[in-house]
């Protein structure tokens, strides 16, 4: 949860003050598949999270990092994100910490969260 909170005020800080570098962009959304991907394992080995959702989880975002690197080596520019990956991002960190709080609408938005992969 600490890595959400400071991946989120990492964010923010980027975008008030406009500030942008290349190592950022490359490496932000490395560090939120390697966030979701860690947290997913400790679901499984702690909080009885369903295995079958794990490779929805990271065909999604093997999908998106192969993307990233078909348009960069075709057009020499980076995969700019977009609002669905973010949504997409941010639905599989509440998901995440619905199992962790034992939240009782858990089960819903693992289906939410797979649907919206």
């Amino acid at each position: 949860m600490f890595v959400a909170v400071t991946d989120l005020a990492d964010g923010w800080i980027a975008r008030s003050t406009k500030t942008k570098t290349k190592f950022g962009e490359l490496m932000d959304p490395i560090a939120d598949k390697f966030m979701v991907f860690l947290a997913l394992y400790a679901l499984i080995m702690k909080f009885e999270f369903p295995i079958m959702a794990v490779p929805l989880f990271i065909s999604r975002d093997l999908v998106s990092l192969l993307s990233s690197f078909v348009v960069y080596a075709k057009h020499r520019e980076n995969w700019k994100p977009n609002i669905f990956g973010k949504l997409t991002t941010f639905f599989q960190i509440v998901t995440i910490l619905a199992y962790i709080i034992d939240i009782k609408f858990k089960a819903f938005m693992l289906y939410f969260t797979i649907a919206l992969s």
